[in-house]
Protein backbone atom coordinates (compact mmCIF):
# COMPACT_ATOMS: atom_id res chain seq x y z
CA UNK A 1 0.00 0.00 0.00
CA UNK A 2 1.31 3.40 -1.34
CA UNK A 3 2.20 6.20 1.46
CA UNK A 4 -0.76 8.35 -0.26
CA UNK A 5 -3.38 6.15 0.03
CA UNK A 6 -2.29 5.43 3.73
CA UNK A 7 -2.55 8.96 4.63
CA UNK A 8 -6.07 9.50 2.90
CA UNK A 9 -7.45 6.51 4.63
CA UNK A 10 -6.75 8.17 7.83
CA UNK A 11 -8.75 10.85 7.11
CA UNK A 12 -12.44 10.67 7.19
CA UNK A 13 -14.77 9.16 4.21
CA UNK A 14 -16.87 12.12 3.83
CA UNK A 15 -14.13 14.94 3.79
CA UNK A 16 -11.99 12.52 1.55
CA UNK A 17 -15.16 12.07 -0.30
CA UNK A 18 -15.93 15.82 -0.91
CA UNK A 19 -12.41 16.36 -2.93
CA UNK A 20 -13.43 12.88 -4.85
CA UNK A 21 -17.19 14.13 -5.76
CA UNK A 22 -15.57 17.51 -7.23
CA UNK A 23 -12.64 17.03 -8.55
CA UNK A 24 -12.94 12.94 -10.02
CA UNK A 25 -9.28 12.20 -9.35
CA UNK A 26 -7.99 9.07 -11.51
CA UNK A 27 -6.10 7.87 -8.97
CA UNK A 28 -4.73 8.20 -5.22
CA UNK A 29 -1.90 10.60 -6.47
CA UNK A 30 -4.62 13.32 -7.92
CA UNK A 31 -6.86 12.88 -4.89
CA UNK A 32 -3.89 13.76 -2.42
CA UNK A 33 -2.92 16.75 -4.78
CA UNK A 34 -6.64 18.59 -4.74
CA UNK A 35 -6.62 17.65 -0.84
CA UNK A 36 -3.08 19.44 -0.37
CA UNK A 37 -4.46 21.92 -3.07
CA UNK A 38 -7.94 22.61 -0.51
CA UNK A 39 -5.20 22.94 2.42
CA UNK A 40 -3.16 25.59 0.54
CA UNK A 41 -6.03 27.60 -0.58
CA UNK A 42 -6.92 27.53 3.22
CA UNK A 43 -3.71 28.67 4.21
CA UNK A 44 -3.58 31.30 1.55
CA UNK A 45 -7.04 32.88 2.70
CA UNK A 46 -6.02 33.26 6.64
CA UNK A 47 -4.44 36.54 6.24
CA UNK A 48 -7.73 38.06 4.54
CA UNK A 49 -9.65 36.56 7.13
CA UNK A 50 -7.28 38.04 9.99
CA UNK A 51 -6.58 41.65 8.56
CA UNK A 52 -10.39 41.95 8.04
CA UNK A 53 -11.63 40.69 11.39
CA UNK A 54 -9.25 43.40 13.07
CA UNK A 55 -10.05 46.22 10.96
CA UNK A 56 -13.85 45.02 11.09
CA UNK A 57 -14.23 44.71 14.94
CA UNK A 58 -11.89 47.89 15.65
CA UNK A 59 -13.94 50.02 13.48
CA UNK A 60 -17.28 48.89 14.93
CA UNK A 61 -15.79 49.39 18.62
CA UNK A 62 -14.34 52.97 17.66
CA UNK A 63 -17.87 54.06 15.96
CA UNK A 64 -19.70 52.43 19.10
CA UNK A 65 -17.47 54.12 21.94
CA UNK A 66 -17.80 57.52 19.96
CA UNK A 67 -21.67 57.76 20.33
CA UNK A 68 -22.08 56.06 23.51
CA UNK A 69 -19.52 58.58 24.88
CA UNK A 70 -20.67 61.52 23.53
CA UNK A 71 -17.59 61.66 21.23
CA UNK A 72 -15.70 62.04 24.14
CA UNK A 73 -13.66 58.55 23.62
CA UNK A 74 -12.85 56.41 20.72
CA UNK A 75 -12.40 53.59 22.97
CA UNK A 76 -15.48 53.30 25.65
CA UNK A 77 -17.11 50.25 27.35
CA UNK A 78 -20.13 50.73 25.41
CA UNK A 79 -20.93 46.88 25.32
CA UNK A 80 -21.34 47.37 29.42
CA UNK A 81 -24.70 47.97 30.93
CA UNK A 82 -23.85 49.70 33.53
CA UNK A 83 -22.20 52.85 31.64
CA UNK A 84 -23.43 55.84 30.56
CA UNK A 85 -24.91 55.54 26.90
CA UNK A 86 -24.18 51.79 26.38
CA UNK A 87 -26.11 49.42 24.17
CA UNK A 88 -28.32 47.17 25.84
CA UNK A 89 -27.20 43.46 24.78
CA UNK A 90 -28.88 40.52 24.68
CA UNK A 91 -28.68 36.87 23.80
CA UNK A 92 -25.34 35.28 23.12
CA UNK A 93 -23.64 38.62 22.51
CA UNK A 94 -24.39 39.50 26.28
CA UNK A 95 -23.43 36.25 27.69
CA UNK A 96 -20.40 36.69 25.29
CA UNK A 97 -19.29 40.14 27.18
CA UNK A 98 -20.28 39.34 30.34
CA UNK A 99 -18.04 35.93 30.48
CA UNK A 100 -15.21 38.49 30.28
CA UNK A 101 -16.39 40.86 32.71
CA UNK A 102 -17.93 38.78 35.60
CA UNK A 103 -16.08 35.44 37.48
CA UNK A 104 -17.37 32.39 36.45
CA UNK A 105 -20.00 31.08 38.72
CA UNK A 106 -17.52 28.79 40.94
CA UNK A 107 -16.45 31.63 42.03
CA UNK A 108 -19.47 33.76 42.97
CA UNK A 109 -20.02 35.57 39.42
CA UNK A 110 -18.61 39.02 41.13
CA UNK A 111 -17.45 41.60 38.40
CA UNK A 112 -13.82 41.82 37.95
CA UNK A 113 -12.31 44.56 39.54
CA UNK A 114 -10.44 46.40 38.10
CA UNK A 115 -12.62 46.03 35.02
CA UNK A 116 -10.86 44.54 32.31
CA UNK A 117 -10.23 47.41 29.48
CA UNK A 118 -12.31 48.04 26.60
CA UNK A 119 -9.25 46.87 24.63
CA UNK A 120 -8.85 43.86 26.08
CA UNK A 121 -12.42 43.38 25.50
CA UNK A 122 -12.90 43.67 22.15
CA UNK A 123 -10.14 41.29 21.21
CA UNK A 124 -11.27 38.78 23.22
CA UNK A 125 -14.86 38.76 21.46
CA UNK A 126 -15.30 36.55 18.50
CA UNK A 127 -15.95 37.06 14.79
CA UNK A 128 -19.58 35.94 15.29
CA UNK A 129 -20.36 38.63 17.44
CA UNK A 130 -19.40 41.36 15.52
CA UNK A 131 -22.26 40.96 12.67
CA UNK A 132 -24.73 40.29 15.28
CA UNK A 133 -24.04 43.92 17.02
CA UNK A 134 -24.92 45.64 13.45
CA UNK A 135 -27.58 43.00 12.70
CA UNK A 136 -29.53 42.64 16.17
CA UNK A 137 -28.31 44.88 18.79
CA UNK A 138 -27.85 48.73 17.89
CA UNK A 139 -30.75 50.52 17.80
CA UNK A 140 -32.40 51.53 14.78
CA UNK A 141 -32.13 55.22 15.18
CA UNK A 142 -28.29 54.76 15.55
CA UNK A 143 -27.64 52.16 12.27
CA UNK A 144 -27.32 54.24 9.75
CA UNK A 145 -24.63 56.91 11.32
CA UNK A 146 -23.22 53.44 12.89
CA UNK A 147 -22.86 52.08 8.99
CA UNK A 148 -21.67 55.24 7.56
CA UNK A 149 -19.03 55.32 10.16
CA UNK A 150 -17.78 51.84 9.93
CA UNK A 151 -18.36 51.33 6.13
CA UNK A 152 -17.12 54.80 5.37
CA UNK A 153 -15.04 53.92 2.29
CA UNK A 154 -18.70 52.50 1.06
CA UNK A 155 -19.33 54.04 -3.17
CA UNK A 156 -22.70 55.01 -1.98
CA UNK A 157 -21.79 55.78 1.83
CA UNK A 158 -24.00 58.31 3.35
CA UNK A 159 -26.63 58.60 5.90
CA UNK A 160 -29.55 58.86 3.30
CA UNK A 161 -27.73 55.65 1.89
CA UNK A 162 -27.48 53.84 5.45
CA UNK A 163 -31.59 54.58 6.52
CA UNK A 164 -32.57 51.77 3.78
CA UNK A 165 -32.91 48.41 5.69
CA UNK A 166 -31.74 46.44 2.84
CA UNK A 167 -29.06 48.01 2.27
CA UNK A 168 -27.48 47.70 5.30
CA UNK A 169 -28.95 43.89 5.22
CA UNK A 170 -26.28 43.34 2.16
CA UNK A 171 -23.19 44.72 3.65
CA UNK A 172 -24.35 42.58 6.80
CA UNK A 173 -24.80 39.47 4.47
CA UNK A 174 -21.54 39.84 3.18
CA UNK A 175 -19.89 40.44 6.78
CA UNK A 176 -21.40 37.16 8.04
CA UNK A 177 -19.89 35.62 4.57
CA UNK A 178 -17.03 36.24 5.48
CA UNK A 179 -17.58 34.98 9.19
CA UNK A 180 -18.56 31.21 7.70
CA UNK A 181 -14.98 31.70 5.65
CA UNK A 182 -13.17 32.42 8.91
CA UNK A 183 -14.95 29.01 10.39
CA UNK A 184 -14.39 27.14 7.56
CA UNK A 185 -10.89 27.73 7.17
CA UNK A 186 -10.51 27.06 11.11
CA UNK A 187 -12.43 23.92 10.82
CA UNK A 188 -10.22 22.97 8.25
CA UNK A 189 -13.32 22.50 6.23
CA UNK A 190 -13.48 22.97 2.29
CA UNK A 191 -14.14 26.70 1.22
CA UNK A 192 -14.30 25.54 -2.71
CA UNK A 193 -17.29 23.60 -2.33
CA UNK A 194 -20.23 25.00 -4.97
CA UNK A 195 -23.13 24.10 -2.74
CA UNK A 196 -20.95 26.38 -0.51
CA UNK A 197 -20.01 29.40 -3.14
CA UNK A 198 -23.39 30.84 -4.44
CA UNK A 199 -22.25 32.33 -7.56
CA UNK A 200 -20.75 29.06 -8.70
CA UNK A 201 -22.78 28.21 -12.36
CA UNK A 202 -21.80 24.96 -13.46
CA UNK A 203 -20.54 21.56 -12.01
CA UNK A 204 -17.02 21.16 -12.92
CA UNK A 205 -14.44 22.07 -10.66
CA UNK A 206 -13.45 24.78 -12.73
CA UNK A 207 -16.40 26.81 -11.76
CA UNK A 208 -15.80 26.22 -8.26
CA UNK A 209 -12.30 27.71 -9.21
CA UNK A 210 -13.93 31.04 -10.73
CA UNK A 211 -16.65 31.29 -8.11
CA UNK A 212 -13.97 30.98 -5.36
CA UNK A 213 -11.60 33.95 -7.36
CA UNK A 214 -14.97 36.21 -7.44
CA UNK A 215 -15.84 35.26 -3.75
CA UNK A 216 -12.15 36.52 -3.06
CA UNK A 217 -13.13 39.85 -5.11
CA UNK A 218 -16.08 40.66 -3.34
CA UNK A 219 -14.30 40.48 0.19
CA UNK A 220 -11.42 42.43 -0.02
CA UNK A 221 -13.79 45.19 -1.39
CA UNK A 222 -16.09 44.74 1.44
CA UNK A 223 -13.05 45.29 3.78
CA UNK A 224 -12.03 48.33 1.47
CA UNK A 225 -15.49 49.74 2.46
CA UNK A 226 -13.62 49.82 6.26
CA UNK A 227 -10.36 50.55 5.48
CA UNK A 228 -9.03 51.42 1.81
CA UNK A 229 -5.58 51.20 3.05
CA UNK A 230 -5.86 47.86 4.71
CA UNK A 231 -7.29 46.39 1.18
CA UNK A 232 -4.49 48.08 -0.71
CA UNK A 233 -1.86 46.78 1.65
CA UNK A 234 -3.68 43.26 0.96
CA UNK A 235 -3.56 43.62 -2.41
CA UNK A 236 0.45 44.52 -2.85
CA UNK A 237 1.07 41.52 -0.53
CA UNK A 238 2.65 38.48 -1.00
CA UNK A 239 -0.78 36.78 0.58
CA UNK A 240 -2.29 38.36 -2.44
CA UNK A 241 0.06 36.76 -5.03
CA UNK A 242 0.37 33.46 -3.48
CA UNK A 243 -3.74 32.87 -3.18
CA UNK A 244 -3.50 34.42 -6.96
CA UNK A 245 -1.28 32.03 -7.98
CA UNK A 246 -3.24 28.80 -6.09
CA UNK A 247 -6.48 30.29 -6.88
CA UNK A 248 -5.98 28.87 -10.61
CA UNK A 249 -7.14 26.00 -12.87
CA UNK A 250 -3.25 25.69 -13.71
CA UNK A 251 -2.33 25.39 -10.08
CA UNK A 252 -5.00 22.43 -9.25
CA UNK A 253 -3.38 20.93 -12.19
CA UNK A 254 0.05 20.97 -11.04
CA UNK A 255 -1.40 19.51 -7.39
CA UNK A 256 -3.11 16.98 -9.43
CA UNK A 257 0.38 15.94 -11.06
CA UNK A 258 3.06 15.92 -8.26
CA UNK A 259 1.33 17.28 -4.35
CA UNK A 260 4.13 16.77 -2.71
CA UNK A 261 6.67 19.15 -4.84
CA UNK A 262 3.68 21.71 -5.97
CA UNK A 263 4.49 23.24 -2.03
CA UNK A 264 7.40 24.26 -4.01
CA UNK A 265 5.81 26.44 -6.47
CA UNK A 266 8.16 25.63 -9.12
CA UNK A 267 5.28 23.65 -11.14
CA UNK A 268 2.80 26.00 -10.27
CA UNK A 269 5.03 28.73 -11.87
CA UNK A 270 5.82 26.77 -15.11
CA UNK A 271 2.52 25.87 -15.38
CA UNK A 272 1.09 29.71 -15.17
CA UNK A 273 3.95 31.44 -17.06
CA UNK A 274 2.90 28.44 -19.86
CA UNK A 275 -0.81 29.80 -19.86
CA UNK A 276 0.27 33.21 -20.89
CA UNK A 277 0.75 34.46 -24.70
CA UNK A 278 4.21 35.21 -25.46
CA UNK A 279 3.37 38.84 -26.43
CA UNK A 280 3.09 39.28 -22.54
CA UNK A 281 6.04 37.56 -20.96
CA UNK A 282 8.34 39.49 -19.66
CA UNK A 283 12.11 39.32 -21.30
CA UNK A 284 14.71 38.23 -18.85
Amino acid sequence: MNQYKVFLDSLSQPRVHAYATLFRPANDTELLGVYLWGQAISAGLQPLISIFEVTFRNAIHTSLSLTASGHKSASYPWYDMTQPGALQLRGPTLEQVNDLLFNPPAKGGARLVPAPTPDAVVSRLSFGIWPDILAQQVPKAQLPRAFEDIFRQHPNSSRKHWSIPQNRHNVVLLCKAMQRLRNRVSHAEPVWKPAWLQNVQGRHWSHAVQGLQLYHRQLVELMGWISYPASEIYRQSFSWSWFGSLCTTNAVRAFMLDPLNTGHLAPIALLAVAAVPAAHQGTA
